[in-house]
């Protein structure tokens, strides 16, 4: 991702992020990593079933003020999702990758949350599973990914891109 992909997601994400949960990584000036969590907002969306009132949408803009202490005071907000992690390949193999995955721990903590989630490490990505190794992350769940090729020529083509890639089920 280039920087300014990063920066434009940073922007749109504005409204719902929590400033000790976004780290980026610099080297000389360059930047060579980013981790961005957000707040699991479905602990405090799920009890209205999809069917949001003007009260509770009200309610809820006044009370995410302030890092969402409310909820986080109350018990309800627990968790975080890291939606972006990741290092440019020059950097990587430095231990870059587990320095951010470390840094936002203690303030998140200090925060009242309690989990945060990793979702979508491939079986293939050797690289995250060592950082969650590193971490002392432990797998919560199993998703599978299943790819359908609507034409031969699609999955002839897939198959000879794919050849080094090996996933398991």
């Amino acid at each position: 991702m280039t920087e300014e992909r990063v920066l434009r997601l940073v922007e749109n994400l504005r409204p719902i992020l929590i400033e000790e949960m976004i780290y980026f990584a610099y080297v000389e000036n360059e930047p060579a990593g980013i981790i961005l969590a957000i707040p699991d907002l479905n602990q405090i969306f799920r009890p209205w079933r999809g069917q949001p009132t003007l009260w509770q949408i009200l309610g809820f803009l006044w009370r995410k003020r302030r890092k969402y202490a409310w909820y986080r005071r109350k018990g309800i907000l627990t968790r975080a999702r890291v939606m972006l992690m990741g290092v440019r390949p020059k950097y990587q193999k430095r231990g870059l990758e587990s320095a951010l995955a470390y840094l936002p721990v203690p303030p998140v903590i200090a925060m009242g949350i309690t989990h945060a989630e990793l979702s979508w490490v491939g079986d293939f990505n050797p690289a995250m599973l060592a950082v969650l190794e590193a971490t002392q992350a432990r797998r919560s769940r199993v998703h599978a990914t299943f790819r359908y090729y609507f034409t031969p020529q699609a999955r002839l083509q897939a198959q000879s891109a794919e050849r080094s890639i090996i996933m398991r089920f």
